[in-house]
Protein backbone atom coordinates (compact mmCIF):
# COMPACT_ATOMS: atom_id res chain seq x y z
CA UNK A 1 0.00 0.00 0.00
CA UNK A 2 1.46 3.57 -1.15
CA UNK A 3 0.81 6.68 0.93
CA UNK A 4 2.10 10.02 1.10
CA UNK A 5 3.64 12.51 3.80
CA UNK A 6 4.61 15.98 2.65
CA UNK A 7 8.03 16.51 3.97
CA UNK A 8 10.53 13.86 4.08
CA UNK A 9 12.28 12.66 7.41
CA UNK A 10 15.78 13.07 8.01
CA UNK A 11 16.34 9.27 7.38
CA UNK A 12 14.57 9.30 4.25
CA UNK A 13 17.54 11.97 2.68
CA UNK A 14 20.06 9.21 3.46
CA UNK A 15 17.97 6.71 1.40
CA UNK A 16 17.64 9.42 -1.42
CA UNK A 17 21.20 10.01 -0.94
CA UNK A 18 21.80 6.67 -1.67
CA UNK A 19 19.22 6.74 -4.99
CA UNK A 20 21.15 9.46 -6.31
CA UNK A 21 24.55 7.34 -6.40
CA UNK A 22 22.98 5.63 -8.98
CA UNK A 23 23.45 7.83 -12.30
CA UNK A 24 21.03 5.54 -14.67
CA UNK A 25 18.14 6.66 -12.17
CA UNK A 26 18.62 10.45 -12.19
CA UNK A 27 20.27 10.72 -15.66
CA UNK A 28 17.15 12.40 -17.11
CA UNK A 29 16.94 15.23 -14.48
CA UNK A 30 17.51 18.58 -15.16
CA UNK A 31 19.47 18.78 -12.09
CA UNK A 32 21.23 15.56 -12.87
CA UNK A 33 24.81 16.97 -12.08
CA UNK A 34 24.23 18.80 -9.74
CA UNK A 35 22.76 15.57 -7.67
CA UNK A 36 25.63 13.59 -8.77
CA UNK A 37 27.60 15.81 -6.25
CA UNK A 38 26.43 15.91 -3.47
CA UNK A 39 28.77 14.42 -0.81
CA UNK A 40 26.47 13.70 1.78
CA UNK A 41 22.67 13.37 2.59
CA UNK A 42 22.91 16.89 4.62
CA UNK A 43 23.88 18.19 2.11
CA UNK A 44 21.44 17.26 0.02
CA UNK A 45 18.97 17.89 2.59
CA UNK A 46 20.20 21.88 3.29
CA UNK A 47 19.85 22.18 -0.94
CA UNK A 48 15.92 20.80 -0.63
CA UNK A 49 15.49 23.44 2.20
CA UNK A 50 16.65 25.97 0.65
CA UNK A 51 14.63 26.23 -2.28
CA UNK A 52 11.56 27.65 -1.09
CA UNK A 53 8.73 27.12 -2.84
CA UNK A 54 9.48 23.50 -3.45
CA UNK A 55 7.20 21.13 -1.47
CA UNK A 56 8.21 17.88 -0.65
CA UNK A 57 5.79 14.51 -0.01
CA UNK A 58 7.23 11.24 0.96
CA UNK A 59 5.78 8.28 -0.68
CA UNK A 60 6.03 5.26 1.15
CA UNK A 61 5.26 1.96 0.79
CA UNK A 62 4.40 0.10 4.53
CA UNK A 63 7.31 2.23 6.46
CA UNK A 64 9.75 1.82 3.52
CA UNK A 65 10.42 5.39 1.89
CA UNK A 66 11.05 4.61 -1.68
CA UNK A 67 11.03 8.30 -3.43
CA UNK A 68 9.46 11.30 -3.26
CA UNK A 69 6.80 13.92 -5.26
CA UNK A 70 7.71 17.72 -5.55
CA UNK A 71 5.39 20.51 -5.92
CA UNK A 72 6.39 24.10 -7.11
CA UNK A 73 2.95 26.04 -7.61
CA UNK A 74 0.99 24.30 -10.21
CA UNK A 75 3.98 21.92 -11.34
CA UNK A 76 4.87 18.71 -10.12
CA UNK A 77 7.68 16.00 -10.07
CA UNK A 78 8.09 12.33 -9.29
CA UNK A 79 11.04 10.44 -8.50
CA UNK A 80 10.99 6.26 -7.59
CA UNK A 81 14.36 4.55 -6.13
CA UNK A 82 15.15 2.17 -9.23
CA UNK A 83 13.76 -0.89 -7.62
CA UNK A 84 10.26 0.71 -7.31
CA UNK A 85 10.03 1.45 -11.15
CA UNK A 86 7.49 -0.76 -12.59
CA UNK A 87 5.48 -2.31 -9.99
CA UNK A 88 2.68 0.57 -10.22
CA UNK A 89 4.22 2.39 -7.38
CA UNK A 90 4.55 5.38 -9.69
CA UNK A 91 0.59 5.29 -11.31
CA UNK A 92 -0.73 5.32 -7.25
CA UNK A 93 1.26 7.93 -6.02
CA UNK A 94 0.51 10.08 -9.00
CA UNK A 95 -3.11 9.17 -8.51
CA UNK A 96 -3.16 10.05 -4.47
CA UNK A 97 -0.98 13.81 -5.29
CA UNK A 98 -3.14 14.46 -8.36
CA UNK A 99 -6.41 13.39 -6.10
CA UNK A 100 -5.14 15.67 -3.00
CA UNK A 101 -3.96 18.39 -5.06
CA UNK A 102 -7.45 18.80 -7.14
CA UNK A 103 -9.81 18.94 -3.73
CA UNK A 104 -7.30 21.56 -2.52
CA UNK A 105 -8.87 23.22 -5.30
CA UNK A 106 -6.01 23.28 -8.26
CA UNK A 107 -7.53 23.69 -10.99
CA UNK A 108 -4.87 21.85 -13.39
CA UNK A 109 -1.40 20.72 -13.16
CA UNK A 110 1.73 20.33 -14.90
CA UNK A 111 4.82 18.50 -15.50
CA UNK A 112 7.77 17.74 -18.10
CA UNK A 113 10.36 15.28 -18.62
CA UNK A 114 12.73 15.18 -21.15
CA UNK A 115 11.80 13.18 -24.74
CA UNK A 116 14.02 10.24 -24.08
CA UNK A 117 12.20 9.25 -20.85
CA UNK A 118 9.59 7.05 -22.39
CA UNK A 119 9.13 5.43 -19.01
CA UNK A 120 7.93 8.46 -17.26
CA UNK A 121 5.77 9.42 -20.69
CA UNK A 122 3.70 6.44 -20.57
CA UNK A 123 3.06 6.72 -16.85
CA UNK A 124 1.65 10.34 -17.39
CA UNK A 125 -0.32 9.26 -20.31
CA UNK A 126 -1.74 6.66 -18.35
CA UNK A 127 -2.82 8.89 -15.58
CA UNK A 128 -4.24 11.45 -17.82
CA UNK A 129 -1.93 14.11 -18.94
CA UNK A 130 -2.07 15.46 -22.33
CA UNK A 131 0.75 16.74 -24.02
CA UNK A 132 0.70 20.58 -24.71
CA UNK A 133 4.18 21.39 -26.35
CA UNK A 134 7.15 19.81 -27.40
CA UNK A 135 10.08 20.96 -27.64
CA UNK A 136 14.40 20.43 -29.04
CA UNK A 137 17.49 20.82 -27.36
CA UNK A 138 16.43 22.80 -24.29
CA UNK A 139 17.75 20.67 -21.52
CA UNK A 140 20.33 18.44 -20.57
CA UNK A 141 20.53 14.64 -19.44
CA UNK A 142 23.13 12.44 -18.66
CA UNK A 143 23.97 9.92 -21.42
CA UNK A 144 26.25 6.89 -20.96
CA UNK A 145 29.26 6.68 -23.67
CA UNK A 146 32.01 4.21 -22.53
CA UNK A 147 32.81 4.13 -19.48
CA UNK A 148 32.05 8.04 -18.74
CA UNK A 149 28.06 9.53 -18.59
CA UNK A 150 28.07 13.06 -20.06
CA UNK A 151 26.13 15.95 -20.73
CA UNK A 152 23.86 15.64 -24.45
CA UNK A 153 21.30 18.34 -25.19
CA UNK A 154 17.72 16.63 -25.30
CA UNK A 155 14.30 18.15 -25.99
CA UNK A 156 11.25 18.61 -23.60
CA UNK A 157 7.79 17.35 -23.22
CA UNK A 158 5.55 19.20 -21.62
CA UNK A 159 2.03 18.05 -19.90
CA UNK A 160 -1.21 18.56 -18.26
CA UNK A 161 -3.99 17.73 -16.76
CA UNK A 162 -7.44 19.65 -15.63
CA UNK A 163 -9.45 18.39 -12.86
CA UNK A 164 -12.18 17.70 -14.67
CA UNK A 165 -10.24 15.36 -16.89
CA UNK A 166 -8.46 13.35 -14.27
CA UNK A 167 -10.27 10.33 -12.89
CA UNK A 168 -9.02 8.23 -9.37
Amino acid sequence: MIRLKKGLRKEDYQTLFEFYRDVDTIKYFRIADKLMKFSSAGEMKRHFDSTGGLKLFGIYQNKDFIGYLVLNKDEIGIYLGKKYNGKGHGTDAMKLFLNKLFKQGFKKIKLDTCTENKHAICLYEKIGFRIVKKTKNDRKILVKKGNKWISKKSGSIYFEIKRKEFSK
